[in-house]
């Protein structure tokens, strides 16, 4: 209804023009001078207020229409199979997600402008053929030659395009990989070698930038050349018009006016086309998200799963001839493993780097599914779900603490706060006096991934925050690793005294010891070994 409006309101304007220069000057009415005046302030007041209100509602709409589709496609993006994050680069993950900025931004304002250049086109081209057929014959004529010449150029500007999205991509990628490592470059001494290969980078990403704006430069001088020769072309054949006596002056510029109005509204028009057709440069990448199935789609967030109190479920964990490969063509992992914790034990699970102890984690937390075989929860045959998440208290090799206070890395950022056991969770992991001795106490901040704290009180903390969760299970992956001895056996020892089912994997002699049942890892199976080994590796 704006787009309406706003179009007819527009069209008067050049006949206002074609009075004042037929009429008024030739006339000499000053009387009709500022009624025409007038009207055109009048006109010209309620375009401005309605192109106001267009505008906000624009604006309203993309906001709202840009926060719910964002909103939806993060959401699904976190709920991804874990393998897909493992495949891709922060950076390409964050370009992609970007991309919905950019196809929303497509979608509403250009779509919004594109209708209100459709209205004009039509507008405009209608007054134009009641003026001169022939003369509009021009002006169709241009714009059909100018659509050619999109159509020509379409080609080298999406691969112009694909190429600077690359190019940031990887830029974008390699810096945010470089911050993260920025210890290990200065002890390394390779801090030189990483900025010359990022100078490489940022070179690539603005030579392509680059390379797109000469694109643009060649294709805008060609436009504009070919603009002033169909205005040069216009004017002529008015002119002639007017000397043979079948136009006047005013209609000479009105339909200039018009046929102005018609280029730019055609032209525009023509654009938008394109743009959304170049939109399938961001479609490829945003499918790579949208069009991937979340992590167990088809699973009920509710088991069922009983309540697990001492001796009421003999076997907590097991699994039953389990197989697993990351792919059809990859070697198996795990190859007919089979074992089960039980009840209020402590089973302590080892063997040689890389043999796949952190992939049987992953297998118990359901981010990875089994090719073969059962793993069997609380006594029931069960898919891992989120309902299983909330019982298990994990501690991973990946697991870190967010930017917030120690407080909401303990409780994970939940809304109600027990403060009584979130003390007790972390005098249990043993970090409680290292955490009253800062300023601030609980309310001490943590930066990004606890980069405040040393590696041994970010292990605790993270102890601490699988215990708060209440779990009817623990699964610790080198959750200990970074503690001296002397607090790993406080730690062990607190494990003991919870009675709770316990999985741990481990490589130090001290964290083993502490285990009532030690497995072997080797070559895909598990076994059970005499509680007395030792790691050797």
């Amino acid at each position: 209804m704006f787009a309406l409006v706003l179009e007819v309101l527009a069209l008067t304007l050049p006949i206002f023009n074609q009075i004042v220069i037929d009429e008024v000057l030739v006339g000499y009415d000053k009387n009709l001078l500022v009624l025409v005046i007038g009207a055109i302030l009048m006109v010209t007041a309620t375009q401005t207020l309605i192109g106001l209100a267009q505008q906000w509602a624009t604006i309203k709409l993309s906001v709202n229409f840009n926060m719910q589709w964002a909103a939806n496609v993060f959401h699904h993006l976190f709920r991804l199979p874990i393998d897909w994050f493992e495949k891709r680069d922060i950076g390409s993950i964050s370009a992609k997600f970007s991309a919905v900025d950019v196809i929303q931004q497509t979608l509403t304002t250009s779509a919004i402008q594109a209708l209100l250049d459709l209205v004009l086109v039509v507008g405009t081209l209608s007054v134009m053929l009641v003026y001169s057929p022939q003369l509009s014959f021009i002006a169709i004529a241009a714009a059909v030659g100018y659509i050619a010449l999109r159509f020509a150029w379409f080609g080298a500007f999406k691969r112009a395009e694909e190429n600077t999205w690359e190019a940031s991509t990887q830029e974008e990628s390699y810096f945010i990989e470089t911050v993260r490592g920025v210890l290990s470059l200065r002890v390394n001494g390779t801090l030189p070698w990483r900025e010359s290969s990022w100078r490489n980078l940022n070179i690539n990403r603005r030579n392509a930038h680059l390379y797109e704006q000469k694109l643009g430069m060649i294709y805008n001088t060609i436009n504009v050349t070919i603009v002033s020769l169909v205005s040069a072309t216009v004017l002529w054949f008015g002119a002639n018009l007017v000397l043979d006596g079948l136009f006047t002056i005013g209609m000479l510029m009105a339909f200039l006016s018009y046929q102005g109005r018609f280029s730019a509204s055609i032209s525009s028009l023509i654009d938008k086309y394109f743009e959304f057709k170049m939109l399938s440069v961001y479609n490829e990448r945003l499918a790579d998200i949208v069009l991937t199935e979340k992590e167990m789609e088809n699973v009920p967030d509710t088991l069922g799963l009983p309540v697990l109190t001492n001796n009421s479920i003999d076997t907590v964990i097991e699994f039953d001839n389990v197989f697993f490969s990351y792919g059809k063509d990859q070697p198996y992992i795990l190859n007919g493993a089979s074992f089960s914790v039980k009840n209020n034990e402590i089973v302590a699970l080892v063997g040689p780097s890389g043999c796949g102890k952190s992939t049987i984690s992953k297998l118990l937390l359901g981010i990875y599914s089994v090719t073969s075989g059962n793993i069997n929860y609380f006594g029931n045959k069960s898919t891992a779900s989120k309902s299983l998440r909330t019982q298990v208290g994990a501690v991973l090799q990946e697991d870190q603490l967010f930017s917030g206070s120690i407080i909401e890395n303990i409780t994970f950022f939940a809304g109600d706060l027990d403060e009584e056991w979130l003390v007790e969770c972390a005098r249990r992991a043993g970090v409680h006096d290292d955490i009253e001795r800062l300023n601030m106490g609980y309310h001490t901040l943590v930066g990004e991934m606890g980069s405040s704290l040393s590696g041994g009180q970010k292990q605790r903390i993270l102890i601490a925050r699988a215990l708060y969760k209440k779990p009817k299970f623990l699964l610790l992956d080198e959750a200990t690793s970074s503690l001296d001895i002397y607090t790993e056996s406080f730690v062990c020892q607190m494990f003991k005294e919870i009675n709770t089912p316990i999985l741990m994997i481990a490589h130090r002699p001290e964290t083993i010891a502490s285990a009532d049942r030690v497995l072997l890892m080797e070559s895909g199976l598990v076994q059970e070994i005499p509680n007395n080994f030792k790691q050797g590796n």
